[in-house]
């Protein structure tokens, strides 16, 4: 079974068909309520233990499924545990965001992309029409997700009181506040007023709405991405994206810049709000892109379910990589493997270094700035691993 491979493809049908049926196990009404009692309980221990019997439960209920055939139990088995983190996420996500009254999560998380993971877009859709759920945080939500109807239906049922509140300008209320101005018909003054604390506009000298589109960016937001690349110009977009994508993948890892009243959100939005980004632009921009920071966006690809487009992408952009960022995916790979994540028959570490030159081997193996970046016994294992390699590698070609 394999994953995708680039952008713009799509996966294979035993792919498809498996990850069907793994997800349909995640949202027996039985396990969902133990990932409830889960998400309630604060003691990580605990969390750990619960999430591991979990897994546990969703392996065995397929292990005895009868008519599944035996050759697709090994590939089922290891997708559970990336597609019960990513179910996980979604909900955390919401769980914990600081404006939601937790009624209970009464919702599986049914809906997926082609490619594996949640469709965000389509569960948050959920939460916006919910009428059970306080209106202020649909509407937060809905102006973060770029959900346009459904904010021109919400907006009129503000008080007074709360439009003011949303229509304020300030840090990590970009897009609350961009919405608010835009629904209100006074959208030059959300200009004038972000122009006076934010130089993104004034180094850039953006729209509101490019601006607006840049803060989908900042924070994971695949839907409001989505929105905003129909909405606007290519050139318009593009422009955005290029002068950018650096300050997206320092947030990618600090989460500085968080939406209103909403959690952070999980990593593996951002992963995946970065490959739509990416499968967006056209093969000579993506690629020029890719060029301009090819460590940091490389780091977006390097889990499941996007482990194949890394080990093609790590090895088009090898020369565009500095040892130091090569001797840290290597180790990286490692850690992946020593935690049991399944690699879905990718030779990551092998394909990875069968790609370097001999100058950034010998770096690696033998440059002092090494041992500053690992512990000792990180290091010792990143040397054993790559004698082993050397030694597979050396009955092949590479």
């Amino acid at each position: 079974m394999k994953l995708i491979e680039d952008f713009n493809t799509m996966p294979s049908l035993s792919f498809l068909t498996i990850s069907w049926v793994v997800t349909t196990v995640w949202n027996r009404d039985d396990v969902t309520r133990a990932i409830s009692r889960c998400l309630n309980n604060f003691n990580r221990d605990e969390v750990e233990r619960q999430w591991d019997e979990i897994k546990l439960q969703v392996t065995y209920i397929i292990q005895s499924i009868d008519v599944i055939p035996d050759n697709c139990i090994d590939d089922m088995e290891a997708m559970i545990a990336p597609i019960g983190l990513h179910i996980f996420d979604m909900l955390s996500f919401i769980h914990f965001s600081p404006s939601f009254e937790n009624f209970g999560l009464r919702f599986p998380v049914k809906y997926w992309t082609s490619y594996g993971t949640v469709d965000v877009k389509r569960q948050e859709k959920l939460l916006v029409q919910d009428n059970e759920i306080d209106i202020a945080f649909r509407y937060n939500l809905a102006c973060n997700d770029c959900f346009e109807e459904s904010l021109q239906d919400l907006f009129p049922l503000l008080t007074h009181a709360q439009r003011n509140n949303f229509q304020t300008v300030g840090v990590n209320r970009e897009l609350v506040s961009y919405w608010t101005h835009r629904l209100s018909g006074n959208l030059h003054i959300f200009v004038s007023v972000t122009g006076q604390y934010n130089t993104c506009m004034e180094d850039h000298d953006y729209s509101a709405h490019q601006f607006a589109f840049l803060y989908t960016l900042l924070t994971g937001n695949i839907s409001g991405i989505e929105y905003f690349m129909n909405f606007l110009t290519r050139k318009e977009y593009e422009l955005v994206v290029e002068n950018h994508i650096s300050l997206v993948a320092v947030q990618y890892g600090d989460k500085v810049i968080r939406a209103h009243d909403l959690n952070p959100r999980p990593d593996v939005h951002y992963e995946d709000a970065m490959y739509f980004v990416m499968s967006r632009l056209n093969e000579d921009t993506r690629m020029q892109v890719l060029r301009s920071d090819s460590f940091c966006l490389l780091t977006f690809f390097r889990k499941y379910p996007f482990l194949g487009l890394f080990n093609k992408y790590v090895r088009l952009l090898i020369n565009y990589l500095q040892w130091n960022h090569i001797s840290w995916l290597l180790s990286e790979i490692i850690q992946t493997e020593k935690c049991r994540m399944p690699s879905f028959d990718l030779n990551l570490f092998d394909d990875l270094w069968c790609a370097c030159s001999r100058s950034v081997r010998a770096n690696i193996k033998n440059n002092s700035l090494n041992s500053r970046f690992y512990s000792e016994p990180d290091l010792l294992l990143l040397h054993e691993r790559i004698k082993k390699t050397e030694k597979r590698l050396s009955l092949r070609v590479c």
